[in-house]
């Protein structure tokens, strides 16, 4: 093949590579939608198990379409840059740890001065630990934390666990979550934060569970026995499967017919 013949091979792979990315581009904006509708909740439990059964990717594919395509909602430009292939996939991936509508203009010139994904990738790792050391110092207290407080017989959780750490928590939590089954009322799976919320109380639960020190792992609650067994006709399956598959009435200790007096 002589040079010319190079030359529009190379053209014809920077088009089908155009082509490619107007498709990607639609593709997120079709995933987005899809998640809005809820319509994956009669089979799967998010949008991203939907995705790798019906599409056949991998799991990992999925999230990461997942994630992508949920960014880049409030992401105008990058998703523009994305459409018309002045950024790849791989580039936007990486960008997406710390863009926010604010800065992703700036964002956008930081791939084009770094194209590439090596050198992007360190750049993007350094804004991101400026911006943990900024936060750090905002709040007075290490990178790593978490505060706990009650507020309307709520308890609220705020914190960070940067690194492995973090890592091995958010997996943790994504692998419980995906475990749990159906709402028994509505026939749908709740969504990811529902799950990972009920996840974290899993861990707890067993946590307590399997302390030996009896004193030290059981919580003691005062409350009417009529009101818990009520509650527990209630939930039904949802308590017992809250339980870790104990019923919520079984759980229940009476006391003695003298204390009772």
């Amino acid at each position: 093949m002589d040079e010319s013949g190079h030359d529009q091979l190379g053209t014809s792979l920077l088009e089908a590579h155009r082509s490619v990315a107007r498709s990607t581009a639609r593709l997120f904006d079709l995933i987005s939608e899809f998640e809005d509708s809820d319509a994956h909740r009669t089979t799967h439990p998010d949008v991203a198990a939907w995705l790798a059964w019906n599409l056949g990717v991998s799991r990992r594919t999925a999230r990461r379409w997942a994630r992508m395509s949920a960014a880049l909602r409030e992401l105008p430009v990058l998703r523009a840059a994305l459409e018309s292939a002045v950024i790849s996939v791989d580039q936007l991936e990486i960008v997406l740890r710390v863009t926010t509508p604010d800065i992703e203009g700036d964002l956008l010139e930081l791939i084009r001065e770094n194209p590439n994904t090596d050198d992007l990738r360190r750049e993007v790792r350094d804004l991101q630990h400026d911006a943990e050391h900024a936060q750090a110092d905002a709040r007075g207290q290490p990178e790593a934390y978490l505060n706990t407080w009650w507020r309307h017989d709520v308890l609220h959780l705020r914190g960070a666990i940067p690194g492995a750490d973090g890592v091995a928590v958010e997996r943790a939590l994504h692998r419980l979550a995906a475990q749990a089954p159906r709402d028994p009322a509505t026939g749908l799976y709740r969504d990811s934060a529902g799950r990972d919320l009920e996840a974290l109380v899993q861990m707890a639960s067993e946590s307590l569970a399997d302390d030996r020190d009896h004193d030290r792992a059981t919580i003691v609650v005062n409350v009417p026995a009529a009101d818990i067994l009520a509650r527990a006709g209630g939930l039904g399956g949802r308590a017992a499967h809250l339980l870790g598959g104990r019923s919520l009435a079984a759980g229940v200790r009476r006391p003695h017919p003298a204390l009772a007096a």
